[in-house]
């Protein structure tokens, strides 16, 4: 900017120099810039209600699937409990029964994860 005033006035040519007009350019910039941080607070604020969303997704799941492996490790002792009364094969079909259970969850779980973190289903599917 002083090159330019100082470009003119060799040309006397007289411009005013308005501060006013200077000072209404920063305060622009500065509400810009100000505009700019609030978005990205905003958009920072976003991101943390998903990750607290996937993380409570988390931690349900897995709490869920606690329970039903303590049901399985149940179902695995059961057989010595009764003493051989249960059928090897009907053993056999209520621990594979629990197994199926748990792999429902994970797929359960999976699909809410993808639903949260805005993905298709099946992405990045084991």
């Amino acid at each position: 900017m002083p090159a330019v005033r100082e470009a003119v006035t060799r040309e006397v040519i007289p411009i005013p120099l308005d501060y006013e007009f200077i000072r209404w350019i920063c305060v622009a910039m500065e509400e810009q810039q100000r505009e700019q941080r609030l978005d990205w607070l905003k958009d920072f604020g976003d991101y943390r209600k998903q990750a607290q969303a996937h993380i409570v997704a988390a931690l349900q799941t897995l709490n869920s699937m606690s329970k039903d492996i303590e049901d399985l490790r149940e179902r695995v002792d059961a057989p010595e409990l009764v003493g051989g009364r249960i059928p090897l094969h009907v053993h056999i079909w209520s621990i594979q029964n629990g197994l199926q259970r748990l792999r429902g969850i994970r797929v359960r779980a999976k699909e809410r994860e993808d639903k949260l973190m805005g993905r298709g289903p099946g992405f990045g599917a084991d």
